[in-house]
C-alpha cells in the first residue's frame, strides 16, 4: 500500500495550474496503468511509428511535412522507449538522417 499519497483532486488541479502557469516550467505527469492498457499503448505507438516510417518513403510528400513527421516520430519513439523493453524499441531506433525499422 502507498501511504501519505492521498491528495484531493482540487489540490492536484491547483498545483498543476500553478506549475503550468510558470514560464518555462513543464512539470511531470504520471500514470498508473494495468497490463492490458500497457499493451494497448505499446500497440498504438508502434502502429503510429510504422505509419510514419511508411509515409517517409513517399516522394509526393513535401520536405516540410516530412520534417514534421520526423519530429513526431522522435516524440513517439521517446514515449515508446519509456514503456517498451529494449529489444522492442531497438527495432524502431531512429538513425541520424532517416527513420529505420529493422
Amino acid at each position: 500500500m502507498i501511504k501519505n499519497c492521498v491528495y484531493k483532486i482540487g489540490d492536484i488541479r491547483k498545483d498543476y495550474k500553478n506549475r503550468s502557469s510558470q514560464k518555462g516550467s513543464v512539470g511531470m505527469l504520471g500514470m498508473i496503468i494495468n497490463e492490458k492498457e500497457h499493451k494497448e499503448l505499446q500497440y498504438l505507438l508502434k502502429r503510429e511509428m510504422d505509419e510514419i516510417i511508411f509515409d517517409r518513403n513517399d516522394e509526393r510528400i513535401e520536405p516540410l511535412i516530412k520534417r514534421a513527421m520526423q519530429e513526431r516520430y522522435h516524440l513517439l519513439f521517446n514515449l515508446f522507449k519509456r514503456i517498451a523493453d529494449p529489444y522492442e524499441y531497438m527495432k524502431y531506433m531512429p538513425t541520424k538522417n532517416r527513420i529505420k525499422k529493422v
